[in-house]
């Protein structure tokens, strides 16, 4: 009996290590503007509460468009259950003026900063970046059982007027809670 009880924990171990992985793509049109390329999360899983390190390339194909630029962020909590995060307090899936949201997020030492790290206008170049001791936002405790567990992200970059999207990336991360 106790061999069947070890081969179920260990198998329900390693479908939770599967899940766990960071997924990350672009979604955007085949005519987008920008690229990501790759993307490193150290610790991964994300540790809440804590501080993580963040590498980022990104490729500009072509030199976006600043006026009417904005960002589409689109949050899905995933375990246990599929739950979409509405927008408060600039927080989940929210519509942000890029330019303007960059700039106060720049500012940012916590994981905001990394969201949108290229300045207006946003020109045609490879960038890298290389974020450290980013910390993940303080929230209250209602909060530590949404963004404990696996979440997905789409983040796309759109002309408010036109609709044109100039790029998307899709996201699926885990985040650790330590004191739940």
């Amino acid at each position: 009996m106790s061999i069947i009880l070890l081969l179920i924990v260990l198998v329900i171990n390693a479908i939770n290590l599967i899940n766990s992985e960071l997924v990350i793509r672009n979604c955007g049109p085949s005519d987008s503007y920008s690229r990501m390329g790759a993307i490193k999360i150290n610790p991964y899983p994300i540790k809440y509460p804590g501080t993580v390190d963040i590498d980022i390339d990104v490729n500009i194909i072509k030199d976006v468009p600043s006026q009417d630029l904005i960002a589409v962020l689109s949050l899905d909590k995933l375990t246990p259950n599929r739950m979409h995060i509405p927008c408060m307090d600039q927080i989940g899936s929210c519509t942000y003026d890029y330019c303007e949201q960059q700039k106060v997020w720049k500012k940012d030492s916590n994981l905001f900063g990394a969201m949108m790290p290229i300045d207006c206008p946003v020109n045609t170049k490879n960038y890298t970046f290389h974020f450290t001791d980013r910390t993940l936002p303080n929230v209250p405790d209602i909060f530590k059982k949404v963004i404990d567990g696996q979440s997905e992200v789409n983040m796309s970059y759109v002309n408010s007027k036109t609709g044109q999207v100039y790029g998307c990336v899709y996201a699926k991360f885990d985040v650790k809670v330590l004191d739940l």
